[in-house]
């Protein structure tokens, strides 16, 4: 009976370091990722922030962890975060969203991927988000740059068509 239950020890503190070394894992995975990584209980809570999300926040992980969307996000921030949990658990399937905000007078573009997840806590959402700000810039300027060319064109294919009549009527006049 002894023997068991020391075996049953061991195992469960073998059991204990695997999964802990496999959490220091995904959180190193996690932190190394430009994108804002985090988690959302059903009820709305922050369960897990990597270190992107609780830089860009100025908090740590545990000063969020545990707090509702608005507390983390702002008023604004908690309702679009909401309806996006509301959104996932019912669907339950993966969806994206693309959003311009505007903080302090500066327009960022954020893409986030919302992802239903069965955890510890219970049902909820991975939402991983990126600032795709510098490329939809980017695709905008090349789109108008373009356009530019295109106007160009056209104004200069109207001129040369204009330019080829009078040289026409031109040269019928001096034959």
């Amino acid at each position: 009976m002894l023997f068991r239950s020391r075996a049953a020890a061991a195992e469960a503190a073998d059991i204990a370091r695997r999964l802990a070394a496999q959490s220091l894992l995904l959180r190193s995975v996690t932190d190394s990722q430009s994108a804002r990584i985090f988690i959302v209980s059903k009820d709305g809570r922050v369960q897990f922030a990597n270190r992107r999300l609780t830089e860009d926040l100025g908090e740590t992980s545990a000063a969020i962890e545990g707090k509702r969307l608005g507390a983390v996000f702002g008023a604004a921030g908690g309702r679009r975060y909401d309806e996006a949990l509301r959104t996932t658990l019912q669907r339950r399937s993966a969806h994206s969203a693309t959003e311009r905000t505007e903080q302090d007078g500066v327009v960022r573009v954020m893409r986030a991927e919302f992802v239903p997840v069965d955890g510890e806590y219970g049902p909820g959402m991975l939402v991983v988000e990126e600032d795709i700000t510098e490329a939809v810039v980017e695709r905008e300027k090349r789109a108008r740059i373009l356009q530019e060319i295109v106007d160009v064109l056209v104004r200069s294919e109207e001129h040369t068509s204009e330019l080829q009549s009078r040289q026409y009527l031109v040269c019928r006049l001096l034959l």
